[in-house]
């Protein structure tokens, strides 16, 4: 549902920002505004992209807009990076707890 918001500038005329935000069940929100010169230009623009937005994978689309081949790959390789830590911190303190429990030293665990 688009929101229109009427906005004094500096200059002391007017500006309406249009806002839109959809939540679906079981996706995340998403927010998007333009700020446009004439009210019916806002209201224009909101209704065009809340039915883009509203079309099958309007909304995945909006969200990757802008994103290059090599940012999703780096944003896959460092969500990789700190699942494979935390999988290497459970898998590591695990075994230390085993050791402290057969009475091993920290400085023997540690060395593992």
């Amino acid at each position: 549902m688009a929101t229109i918001r009427k906005r004094r500038k500096k200059d002391g005329s007017f500006s309406y920002m249009a806002q839109i935000r959809i939540a679906k069940r079981g996706q995340p929100d998403f927010a998007e505004s333009r700020t446009f010169p004439k009210k019916a230009m806002a209201e224009e623009w909101a209704k065009r992209r809340e039915l883009e937005l509203m079309q099958p994978g309007g909304i995945l689309t909006a969200k990757w807009r802008g994103v290059t081949m090599n940012d999703a790959f780096e944003l896959c390789f460092s969500r990789r990076q700190a699942h494979q830590s935390r999988q290497l911190l459970r898998i590591t303190s695990g075994v230390h707890g085993d050791w402290q429990h057969l009475g091993v030293g920290a400085d023997a665990a540690a060395e593992v």
